[in-house]
């Protein structure tokens, strides 16, 4: 789960107050399906459960030792062979490429690791920065639900994107080429 100093390491109780601070940040929370501004109590609640649930998996990404961004994948069908994510960056001071570094990461964590066959994600069609890095990354999208999500008292979109195994292998080369570049290290 690591690359160069960018790691993946899993979310523990005591990065949860940093987490939430970004999780309800405006710019994060205006883009995600449940907006409200989340309670200590709830985030709290929320991880208690996502640890007993083996269907989930919550990922702190860092850099040189500094949380930088969260990654979740949830649905973890073992049987199936797939799964669904969702991730942001909270810190505003970061190096570039840092959202391609997280995926990078968690795409070959997920595949590699966890031998999923198939990542889904649903996106806001409002939520353009979102299904850029979708596309950047490798995902297809597989289907729009008209009229799905009510957000700020209007029915929005929702986009459903996929990226499947072998799609990842050919994206993931390309990728890692790029961050190499940037870094001047091998990813």
């Amino acid at each position: 789960m690591q690359m160069t100093e960018f790691k993946l390491k899993p979310l523990e109780e005591k990065e949860l107050d940093l987490v939430l601070r970004w999780r309800n940040a405006p710019q994060i929370r205006e883009h995600m399906f449940t907006d409200h501004q989340i309670t200590k109590e709830e985030h709290y609640a929320w991880f208690a459960k996502n640890k007993l649930n083996n269907d989930q998996l919550a990922l702190l990404f860092v850099y040189k030792n500094q949380p930088l961004g969260f990654v979740h994948f949830s649905q973890l069908d073992r049987k199936n062979g797939t799964c669904s994510w969702g991730f942001y960056i909270g810190e505003q001071n970061r190096p570039p490429k840092s959202g391609t570094a997280m995926g990078y990461l968690a795409l070959t964590h997920l595949f590699d690791t966890y031998g999923m066959s198939k990542l889904y994600a649903e996106v806001l069609d409002s939520n353009v920065i979102s299904l850029r890095y979708h596309h950047k990354m490798g995902f297809r999208e597989e289907g729009r639900l008209r009229k799905q999500w009510k957000k700020r008292g209007r029915l929005v979109d929702v986009i459903v994107m996929a990226l499947n195994k072998e799609q990842w292998a050919v994206r993931r080369k390309q990728l890692s080429e790029e961050l190499s570049r940037t870094f001047g290290t091998r990813f």
